[in-house]
C-alpha cells in the first residue's frame, strides 16, 4: 500500500470554489502525487484505483498536466483524465485559492463550517422545498437533498405530518442531487415500513468492513403505511436520491416514474491533499442485500418511463384513477372525479397548437 500522508476530513457535499492565484508547477506536482496516493489507498474500485494511480504517476513524470496555465485548467484536465478512466461522477478534484484554516484534518474544526452548512440548507429549504396536498387528497413531497438530521429531521417530520392522511403520495426526486448525511435516508424510510427493513450495504475496501443500513424502527408522528407511493425521477437525480429510489423499488414499496437516473451509487469521502486542493472520491460500494447490485454508471430505471417534465401530472392522474377504481366512498369519488376533470381541462387548454405551412 502506498504511503498515507494525506488527511481524510469527512464526507461532504460538492461545492464551487473560486479558481484564482497561488498556483505554480510545484503545487501541481505535489497535488498529482497526493492524488495518486489517495486514490490508490481509498478509491473503492480496486482495479480502477490502480489504473488511475499508475496514469497519474506517469503524468507526474511526463509533465503533461503541468502545462496548465491556471488552477482552473489544471483541475479540469485532471478531472477529465479521471473521468475518462473511471467514468465516475463522484470522483472530483477541487481547488481553493484560500488556504484552508483546518490544518488538523479533523471534521468540524473550521470556524465557518457550521454557518456554511446552515446557509446551504436554508437555501435548499432543509431538503423539502415543497410539501402540499394536491386535489383529490394526494400528498406531494418535493425533495432537493437529504441533509443532516440535526437540521432536517424536524422538517421531514413536519412534512410527513402534513401529508400523512392522504390517500396516495408522490415523492419528487427529479431535482434531488443526493445525501450529505448517512442516516437521513434510513430515518425518512422509517415512515413507510411497519418494521425495520434492510435497505442497503456499504462495503469499504480499505477498512474491509460492511456497513448495513436499515430503515428507522421509530419516527416521530404517524407512519405512512399500506398506501400507494410513487417516486418521480429525472436524468439529474443523483447519488443518495438514487439510493432512495433504488431501495424502494427493490423493496416494492414504490413505483418509479420518470427518467433513468444519473448513475452515482458509491458514498464519498473528502481527502485533503494540501493547503489548496482536495479530492472527493467513493470509498465504499453500495450493494443491495438481495440482488448484490447497485446503480453505478447505469442509473435507476423507472418502472414507467416518461419525460421528467410530464411525470408529475401523469403520476397524479394515475394515482387518482387507481383510487377511484377501488373506492366505494361516493363523496370522495366526487372529489376525485373533479380533480381528474380539472387536470384534463388544463391539458386541453395548454395543448400546443399545430399548423402546416403550404407551398
Amino acid at each position: 500500500m502506498k504511503k498515507q500522508f494525506i488527511l481524510v476530513i469527512a464526507a461532504s457535499m460538492l461545492s464551487i470554489i473560486p479558481l484564482e492565484a497561488q498556483f505554480n508547477r510545484e503545487l501541481m506536482e505535489k497535488t498529482i502525487a497526493g492524488l495518486s496516493d489517495s486514490i490508490y489507498n481509498y478509491y473503492i474500485i480496486e482495479d480502477k484505483a490502480r489504473e488511475l494511480s499508475d496514469v497519474l504517476d506517469k503524468e507526474l513524470i511526463n509533465g503533461n498536466l503541468q502545462n496548465a496555465a491556471t488552477a482552473e485548467e489544471f483541475t479540469q484536465a485532471v478531472n477529465q483524465l479521471m473521468y475518462t478512466i473511471a467514468k465516475d461522477y463522484h470522483l472530483n478534484l477541487y481547488y481553493s485559492e484560500k488556504t484552508r484554516a483546518n490544518d488538523s484534518g479533523e471534521p468540524g474544526n473550521e470556524p465557518d463550517r457550521e454557518k456554511e452548512t446552515r446557509e446551504f440548507l436554508e437555501a435548499n429549504q432543509y431538503g423539502i422545498p415543497n410539501a402540499r396536498i394536491l386535489p383529490g387528497n394526494i400528498g406531494y413531497l418535493e425533495t432537493s437533498l437529504f441533509g443532516p438530521l440535526d437540521y432536517c429531521a424536524e422538517v421531514i417530520a413536519r412534512a410527513m405530518k402534513k401529508i400523512v392522511d392522504t390517500d396516495g403520495l408522490i415523492i419528487d426526486l427529479r431535482n434531488n442531487r443526493g445525501s450529505i448525511y448517512p442516516n437521513t435516508i434510513p430515518f425518512f424510510s422509517g415512515y413507510f415500513f411497519d418494521k425495520p427493513v434492510h435497505l442497503i450495504n456499504f462495503e469499504n475496501r480499505s477498512a474491509n468492513t460492511v456497513r448495513q443500513m436499515w430503515s428507522a424502527a421509530w419516527v416521530p408522528g404517524k407512519k405512512y403505511l399500506d398506501k400507494p407511493v410513487y417516486i418521480l425521477t429525472s436524468n439529474k437525480t443523483f447519488s443518495g436520491a438514487e439510493e432512495f429510489a433504488f431501495d424502494f423499488k427493490m423493496l416494492k414499496r414504490a413505483i418509479i416514474i420518470g427518467e433513468k437516473t444519473k448513475g452515482g451509487a458509491n458514498p464519498i469521502i473528502t481527502v485533503r491533499l494540501n493547503d489548496h486542493f482536495h479530492v472527493s472520491m467513493p470509498y465504499e460500494k453500495a450493494v443491495n442485500p438481495v440482488t448484490g447490485t447497485n446503480w453505478e454508471q447505469i442509473g435507476v430505471a423507472p418502472d414507467i418511463e416518461i419525460d421528467a417534465s410530464k411525470a408529475l401530472q401523469f403520476t397524479n392522474l394515475t394515482l387518482l384513477r387507481n383510487i377511484l377504481a377501488t373506492s366505494a366512498d361516493s363523496i370522495k369519488n366526487k372529489t376525485i372525479r373533479k380533480a381528474i376533470d380539472d387536470i384534463d381541462t388544463s391539458n386541453q387548454k395548454t395543448a400546443p397548437l399545430k399548423s402546416a405551412l403550404k407551398g
